[in-house]
């Protein structure tokens, strides 16, 4: 049965870190990492290239949810997405 098996804020002892963690029953991992700014930089990223590093295969997407405007893809299997775009009706 797939589902979630939890929901979690990560944080390494160096201080990397991730707002939302959710790891699935099959042992797969989605992160979100929340910027209230109009721009996301490369440090922005960091926690997301740590935990993707250090799961591997197991990490599926991180994503930074932004006030900004613009939706990309910023790393291998990194994606900034624009808060709104949780909210847009795409009929």
């Amino acid at each position: 049965m797939d589902g979630v098996a939890g929901v979690a804020h990560w944080r390494t002892h160096d201080g990397a870190d991730v707002d939302l963690v959710i790891e699935r029953n099959d042992g797969s991992v989605v992160a979100i990492e929340v910027k209230a700014g109009t721009r996301v930089s490369g440090r922005d990223l960091a926690g997301l290239r740590v935990i993707r590093d250090e799961l591997g295969d197991a990490f599926v997407a991180g994503v930074v949810v932004y006030t900004g405007a613009r939706s990309y893809n910023a790393d291998d299997r990194l994606a900034v997405l624009p808060v709104d775009r949780l909210w847009t009706s795409t009929r």
